[in-house]
């Protein structure tokens, strides 16, 4: 995509929208967890997940939206967006880095190495991207697309996991 002068809306909102429906999607899921009311942790360890990444991009899908309409063009704004987004991120990364290093053993190896390795990667790549958008280096307008959806991808990855794993140990 090239970046042009007038900001895309539609797209921004469709973001936000996106991640709303995994936030949305998850309170449900919290509401009707197993019989007990409670949560396991590998479970938990998801919503937290889904969740951090669905908030985020709410605020990611808005706050371009939100700058451009007090005046910033539309790469300012961009960047502007990518600085919260990367902030909010980066301190919601530390608590689910925290929660995970509180983690077991075998409540790690339930949720899957590979699993893991791999949001972990898309979550650090995301990271990577927001500052390139930040900074002004490369698309600034591509690398902040691309880093809201793979938080898009993170959230969907760990939603699949929940319901597959539920799945697989209720047949």
């Amino acid at each position: 995509m090239i970046e042009t002068d007038i900001i895309d809306s539609a797209l921004f909102m469709a973001f936000a929208d996106l991640g709303a429906v995994f936030v949305g999607f998850i309170a449900i899921v919290l509401a009707a967890v197993n019989d007990d009311g409670k949560l396991s942790v590998v479970d938990a360890l998801r919503a937290r997940s889904i969740l951090h990444s669905g908030l985020n991009v709410i605020v990611g899908g808005l706050a371009p939206l939100a700058a451009n309409s007090y005046g910033l063009d539309v790469i300012e704004s961009l960047r502007l967006a990518a600085l919260i987004s990367f902030l909010m991120g980066f301190g919601l990364s530390i608590e689910g880095m925290i929660y995970n290093l509180r983690m077991d053993k075998a409540d790690r190896k339930k949720a899957g190495y590979i699993h893991g390795a791999l949001n972990w990667s898309f979550v650090l790549l995301s990271g990577v991207l927001l500052i390139a958008a930040i900074t002004g280096i490369g698309n600034t307008q591509g690398h902040y697309i691309l880093a809201l959806s793979l938080m898009i991808f993170v959230a969907g990855s760990n939603f699949v996991m929940i319901a597959l794993q539920k799945w697989l140990t209720d047949t």
